[in-house]
């Protein structure tokens, strides 16, 4: 029988590309809502935040504007943000400003809950045939400590959207490489 060497203990996100975690998601909300806030001279300023997917724009609104602003956002790779890479607790560059999701709208929250419960029902299923055949590194780096969010809950618990989709995918797309390369043996 073949021998296949096991990967270096940490596992890296680069090892999975953006086109193979986004075919982990068939479908994804049309428009996704979020808020913000922050102190600003002693005063609460509150942010609106609509991402829709199908042209990778956000709409920004701050306090009680009435006219949205357009703006495209990039991660660290100056590749356009996606639904996946949005969440509650998600830091992102909003004009050159740090800001974190505090809250995302109930319909959006819905979403990125029951896309987490999948992915991670996905991820065990993957690593159980995989524990036949090696001993899986540590996946905490690659698919990130909210995860440990979907083992503590059960099934109708609210997560809050807090959990990392793009992570929890990269994980999932990493696992299913690993079986294509047990499966070839």
């Amino acid at each position: 029988m073949p021998v296949h060497s096991t990967k270096a203990a940490t596992v890296s996100a680069d090892d999975v590309d953006m086109l193979t975690v986004a075919q982990q998601f068939s479908s994804v909300p049309e428009v996704m809502e979020f808020e913000s806030w922050w102190f600003e001279g002693g005063q609460k300023r509150y942010m609106l935040i609509l991402y829709h997917s199908a042209s990778e724009v956000f709409e920004i609104m701050v306090d009680d504007s009435t006219v949205p602003m357009k703006v495209a956002m990039y991660n660290r790779k100056n590749e356009p943000l996606k639904a996946w890479d949005l969440h509650v607790g998600a830091v992102v560059d909003i004009l050159g400003k740090a800001t974190t999701l505090m809250k995302a709208r109930q319909s959006t929250m819905g979403w990125l809950d029951s896309e987490a419960r999948r992915l991670h029902g996905k991820q065990l299923k993957l690593v159980s045939i995989l524990k036949k055949f090696t001993t899986l590194p540590d996946l905490t780096p690659l698919c990130g400590v909210t995860v440990r969010k979907l083992d503590a809950n059960s099934k109708s618990a609210t997560l809050g959207g807090t959990v990392s989709l793009a992570k929890l995918a990269r994980t999932v797309a990493y696992l299913e490489n690993e079986v294509r390369v047990y499966r070839d043996i």
